[in-house]
């Protein structure tokens, strides 16, 4: 293994065709739709049941069947994030949290990346996009890059909670209306108390609360004390049913992986939007 900065990169001509689809990203799995199943053929450019995008990806998604296409990032970016979950995929901890893709394909002159369904199952999915880090800027980064970043982390909670909501949907009442939330939905969450709140009427029965604690403190636990990774512009991905007036299963996973490099030390900006992640839940778990 190397110890320097740069990104994972195993060689490149190990990634086969299906294995350079793992770098497709649950991320991309944020799409929510209201409609019949039926409505999701094994026609890529038939969109007519696609739904809301939380991290703002609309472009790059495909539905066919139970399966999700994204389009594979330039600069590098898709290649970097195949080679992360590739070795991430065979991970002690990782492997519970990164995505699983099924292989990749030639759609409209592009290559995309296949994977199934995270939100398979789920009738009507609710979800929230959370992005972990107080820096979201990657080592190498331009100038300008840097604070433009900095600049987005002073106005939001990422340059102190280390965490900021990027999109998702609030449910303001059993059947009703979903409400957008989220830097993507020109809604920021600005406060400690804000974010609170989000979360609070986010998860909306006990149950997803006591997993999302359980979960967080696992998240914790890990990158206190884990080295090999640091991770920029990743998130944590909250789902569940919306369709059931109290749901009991919570969804959770680490999403978003083109800018994952080695620095041989603890991740600290990660760390400290899991450690609030987890303080937030115990207060939420604790009301």
């Amino acid at each position: 293994r190397t110890t320097n900065t740069w990104p994972v990169m195993p060689d490149l001509r190990a990634c086969t065709a299906a294995a350079a689809a793992v770098a497709c990203s649950v991320a991309y799995a944020l799409y929510v739709w209201r409609r019949d199943r039926a409505l999701h053929e094994d026609d890529p450019s038939d969109q007519s049941g696609k739904g809301f995008v939380a991290g703002g990806h609309d472009d790059s998604i495909r539905f066919i069947g139970d399966r999700i296409l994204k389009k594979q990032q330039d600069g590098g970016r898709g290649e970097r994030e195949c080679a992360f979950l590739l070795e991430a995929s065979m991970h002690h901890f990782l492997k519970e949290w990164a995505p699983q893709c099924v292989g990749s394909r030639n759609f409209e002159g592009a290559m995309w990346t296949e994977m199934s369904n995270t939100l398979a199952g789920l009738v009507s999915p609710v979800v929230l996009d959370l992005k972990l880090g107080t820096q979201t800027w990657h080592p190498g980064a331009s100038d300008d890059k840097r604070k433009q970043h900095e600049a987005k982390a002073a106005q939001s909670t990422s340059g102190i909670l280390g965490v900021r909501v990027t999109g998702g949907q609030l449910r303001t009442a059993f059947g009703g209306a979903l409400e957008p939330i989220g830097a993507k939905m020109k809604r920021e969450v600005r406060t400690e108390p804000e974010l609170l709140e989000c979360l609070r009427r986010f998860l909306v029965s006990a149950p997803l609360r006591l997993t999302f604690l359980r979960k967080m403190q696992a998240l914790e636990d890990w990158f206190s004390s884990q080295t090999e990774f640091a991770f920029f512009g990743s998130s944590v991905l909250l789902a569940f049913d919306g369709a059931l007036e109290s749901p009991t299963e919570l969804r959770i996973g680490l999403i978003d992986f083109p800018h994952v490099y080695r620095l041989n030390q603890i991740d600290r900006s990660c760390l400290t939007g899991v450690a609030t992640l987890r303080r937030l839940a115990q207060s939420l778990v604790a009301a």
